[in-house]
């Protein structure tokens, strides 16, 4: 099968062709230099990033800065300046402005840490010593805060040693130990105190045998410190004197079967306790 075209009608058709490729080659030059031209707006971008982040770094600095510079104004340093005896020389209410100004001086630099993701634990300070260098300020940074002795395990401690308040707080004060004060310690022992139902009958107290037994013995057994099926308690009175003229009974109890435990202080439970005027064994029958 043969096409049969005139002249003409082929020169047009071969300049049409020519005319596309013309327009087809522009196209293609076009779409290189408008993939130049976002491959230069990429560049710029990413540039501007980067200087965006920088001026936010240098933001972030002087807002640091800023902070820190709050407390060389007449702020709180200037207050500490303004005193002219030592710390140690002070009393009461100024040593409590003191700590409250530190304590405000503290809370900003803390505020500061916590952008590094670190916190401030503890500040120790101690008297003004000349011959320590300013610049030899230790910094210890810990992955994990050390975990402060509970008020419980404390009170625990200090009463098996039979310490008064008194002698725990001077001991306390002079080796600087990081434990909860006398002041809660006192809180929480008269927390504990209210949860035992005192009774009182003539000169003494006394809390229900029944519920105090059948606890200690579910405390031992739940630790597994008596196995036996016969449990063997016994009931005793000791008298003592408090002073010159104040005389008390203490009744208690123990469990035979804790073994030794049972003969010594530590295996004794107090049952209550009553004062009379002169102890005798026909009164503790009584």
């Amino acid at each position: 099968m043969f096409l049969a075209i005139s002249l003409n009608d082929y020169n047009n058709l071969v300049l049409t062709v020519d005319k596309l490729n013309s327009d087809l080659i522009n196209c293609h030059n076009q779409i290189n230099s408008k993939d130049q031209q976002i491959n230069h707006l990429k560049v710029l971008c990413e540039n501007n990033v980067r200087l965006i982040q920088l001026l936010y770094s240098e933001i972030e600095k002087q807002k640091n800065k800023t902070e820190i510079n709050k407390f060389e104004t007449k702020g709180f340093v200037s207050n500490l300046a303004r005193k002219r005896k030592g710390y140690f020389e002070l009393e009461g209410r100024q040593v409590i402005n003191i700590k409250s100004e530190l304590r405000v001086m503290i809370e900003k630099v803390n505020e500061i840490c916590n952008k590094v993701d670190l916190q401030i634990n503890r500040v120790e300070m101690s008297q003004l010593n000349s011959e320590i260098s300013k610049n030899q300020i230790e910094i210890l940074i810990q992955k994990h805060a050390p975990t402060r002795a509970s008020i419980e395990s404390v009170l625990y401690i200090k009463d098996r040693c039979r310490m008064s308040d008194a002698i725990f707080d001077k001991f306390m004060r002079f080796l600087s130990l990081d434990i909860p004060s006398v002041y809660y310690i006192t809180k929480a022992r008269k927390l504990i105190n209210n949860q035992f139902q005192l009774k009182k009958i003539d000169n003494g107290y006394y809390i229900d045998p029944l519920i105090q037994i059948k606890s200690k013995l579910s405390f031992l057994i739940k630790n597994k410190r008596i196995n036996e099926t016969s449990i063997l308690i016994k009931l005793s009175a000791d008298g003592t004197n408090i002073g010159r003229s104040v005389k008390i009974i203490n009744f208690c109890y123990s469990v035979i079967n804790e073994g030794r435990s049972s003969a010594g202080v530590n295996g004794t439970y107090t049952l209550g306790i009553f004062q009379v005027e002169q102890e005798n064994f026909e009164r503790i029958k009584n």
